[in-house]
């Protein structure tokens, strides 16, 4: 028998809070054709794991390779393939404590790259090897601190094909072959079996535990909890579903995922997709565990994250049963602006990187040089270019009605760290503003209407502050709601439109005793930390319309959205709680007529002509006519005489 390994736990009153992006990230990168080291701040040195690697871009010629710092970095196995392990040192160069290595041949030049990373943690994944000794019902300890929902086994000593175990095949006598499409089989005992909180079993039939073989399982748990400031959230789910005669369907995990690998019981072949490469209405981005084969794409509306699980419709046949293995997206909260908002002014040729520092969710983009382009919002729940050169986008425009478009030369090349500037704004004076989704601080919810008034689940975590609705499938209003003013979550329409708050009146919208307000929480069910509540108007609920929703809410230090009272007299400090002055302001009058009006010290609010961007305005980016804000210590100075300087009130949303 093995001696226990020791994994870190996480969520206890011991330990420090540890989350999804501890112990979990999806890396892009672009081959150079040389050794390069990967950043993704997963401590794999130190605390051990797993990585996945796999060329998007090659067919046929380029396997998946795995690495673990249990056997080693020079020591590959390929989840497509039943070989052996290969030693090599071209492939990787090792783990780092906040990452990996890779050698050329994992950096093809030219050529995009993708890599998952697992982290050794209690409640979340474990790595053991074994010898085997040729006897059957051998025990192999783990250190998972909960029982497995999957583990994988491979022979690294001989070629013998992957055995997969899932927690939800009863009986624990089923068995799926990774590097294969074939069905589902039953094998009895032989097959992995009684997996607990700290050991499975295997025989001594299909490779599992040959005399004198070396062995290696890759082991995940099941909503086991350990995670978040509670130490009770789940990051890792495996689960079954069965399509039903629509081939549509819905599932529910309790959170939002960021990872998926499917596998169909009948002959079909094993499938992942992550939200890095593209999960999203516009399309999904499929790679295929048991093929070498190049990286392919699923239309839109076939697979896509919901606030609480996923959907998918068309992905798999009729009346299949379908296993799968989930992994939470991002859940940490921010201690810093630099981890969730960035922004730049540049006129960079098109294909300069840009570098935020985080993934970039939703963003805001607008050509300073062009008198006809709108502002452009893209965000990478509703799709986005993952992929260089650039493939197609979606866009919205902040002026108008129109229907989500799709286009080309908007977006290029989202990763991890930042985006490529693209060639619809190369060479000229741009602007781009630049938002992660966090708990606390920015989300992004879509959905479909049902017509009937309802509940709409989030994950801002706290009482969202200003929610943005626009209909994504055909003609719609921007809507704008806020919960400050005389009555809660009144609302605006259009940033083209410049009435004050409230003063939208749409039939069927509202009822008698609401007010001409949209009912996106009203009385006594107003918006909560999980939920929004819509009614069942045409303009954020219409039955079969399809929406996107952003949500902000104030961090401490971070960011502010409320609402400052002017004289017109006198200037005056907007006090934000900021350490220095605020670096991105949004100000709208909300008792009288006015626009939009946008400042950033990226293009500067210092001087006494200062540059804003009106965002329901398409003539033009930038005025320089008046002094309307500088810089405060904690804020913002509001210019008395001003369009948000009068004798009036105003909201605001600031970013430090």
């Amino acid at each position: 028998m093995l001696a226990k390994n020791l994994l870190p736990t996480a969520g206890n009153a011991a330990t420090a809070a540890v989350y999804v992006e501890d112990v979990f990230a999806t890396s892009l990168f672009n081959g150079t054709g040389s050794a390069q080291t990967i950043t993704n701040d997963i401590d794999l040195a130190g605390k051990g794991g797993m990585v996945w690697w796999k060329n998007r871009d090659s067919s046929n010629s380029t396997f998946h390779n795995l690495i673990d710092t249990v056997r080693g970095a020079s020591n590959v196995i390929f989840p497509n393939d039943a070989s052996a392990n290969v030693s090599s040192t071209t492939r990787f160069t090792g783990f780092n404590s906040n990452g990996f290595g890779v050698g050329y041949d994992c950096s093809v030049s030219g050529n995009t790259h993708v890599a998952w990373a697992f982290r050794k943690q209690a409640k979340f994944f474990d790595v053991v090897t074994y010898t085997g000794d040729g006897n059957n019902s051998r025990q192999v300890f783990h250190a998972l601190g909960s029982a497995p929902g999957m583990v994988m086994v491979k022979n690294t000593t001989s070629s013998a094909d992957w055995r997969v175990y899932h927690i939800s095949r009863s009986g624990g006598d089923k068995a799926l072959v990774l590097n294969s499409s074939a069905a589902e089989a039953t094998f009895g005992n032989g097959a992995i079996n009684d997996a607990t909180s700290t050991y499975f079993r295997v025989d001594n039939t299909l490779n599992l535990n040959n005399s004198g073989q070396s062995y290696v399982a890759y082991i995940f748990a099941h909503n086991a909890g350990g995670f978040g400031l509670t130490g009770t959230d789940n990051i890792i789910s495996c689960g079954t579903f069965n399509t039903n005669s629509s081939t549509s369907i819905t599932v529910e995990l309790g959170y939002e995922p960021q990872f998926i690998l499917f596998k169909n019981l009948g002959t079909e072949d094993w499938q992942i997709y992550d939200v890095t490469r593209g999960m999203s209405f516009a399309a999904a981005r499929w790679l295929r565990p048991n093929l070498p084969n190049a990286e392919a794409t699923v239309g839109g509306d076939t697979l896509w994250p919901t606030p609480t699980g996923f959907s998918l419709a068309g992905l798999f046949a009729a009346s299949q049963t379908i296993v799968y293995m989930a992994i939470r997206r991002p859940m940490k909260p921010p201690t810093n602006v630099s981890q969730v908002f960035s922004q730049f002014n540049t006129s960079g040729s098109t294909g300069t990187k840009l570098t935020t520092g985080f993934p970039v969710d939703l963003q805001i983009t607008v050509s300073r040089a062009s008198t006809t382009q709108p502002r452009w919002w893209m965000d990478r729940v509703r799709g986005i270019s993952t992929t260089s050169p650039e493939g197609t986008s979606r866009w919205l425009t902040s002026t108008s009605a129109a229907v989500e478009q799709n286009t080309t030369g908007l977006t290029s090349y989202w990763d991890k760290t930042g985006f490529l500037i693209p060639s619809t704004f190369g060479t000229v004076q741009q602007s781009y503003w630049n938002w992660r989704r966090a708990p606390g601080f920015f989300d992004i919810a879509a959905w479909t209407g049902t017509g009937v008034a309802r509940s709409q689940p989030h994950n801002l975590g706290v009482v969202p502050e200003l929610v943005i609705i626009k209909r994504r499938d055909s003609g719609g209003a921007w809507f704008i709601a806020t919960q400050f003013g005389a009555t809660k979550y009144t609302l605006f329409e259009d940033f083209a439109n410049s009435s004050a708050l409230g003063g939208i009146v749409q039939a069927g919208d509202y009822s008698s005793t609401s007010g001409p307000n949209f009912n996106i929480g009203l009385g006594p069910n107003p918006p909560n930390a999980s939920s929004i509540v819509l009614d069942a108007s045409t303009a954020t609920n219409g039955g079969g319309a399809k929406y996107i929703a952003y949500l902000f809410a104030t961090v401490p230090g971070i960011s502010k959205i409320g609402t400052y009272t002017h004289t017109g007299s006198a200037d005056l400090t907007v006090n934000c709680g900021f350490t220095e002055y605020a670096n991105f302001v949004l100000i709208k009058k909300i008792d009288g007529t006015g626009n939009w009006f946008l400042f950033d010290t990226a293009r500067g609010y210092f001087a006494t002509s200062d540059l804003v961007t009106i965002l329901g305005n398409t003539s033009s980016d930038t005025a320089n006519s008046a002094d309307y804000i500088a810089p405060a210590s904690g804020g913002f100075i509001a210019k008395s005489g001003t369009s948000v300087g009068n004798a009036a009130t105003y909201l605001f949303m600031a970013f430090a």
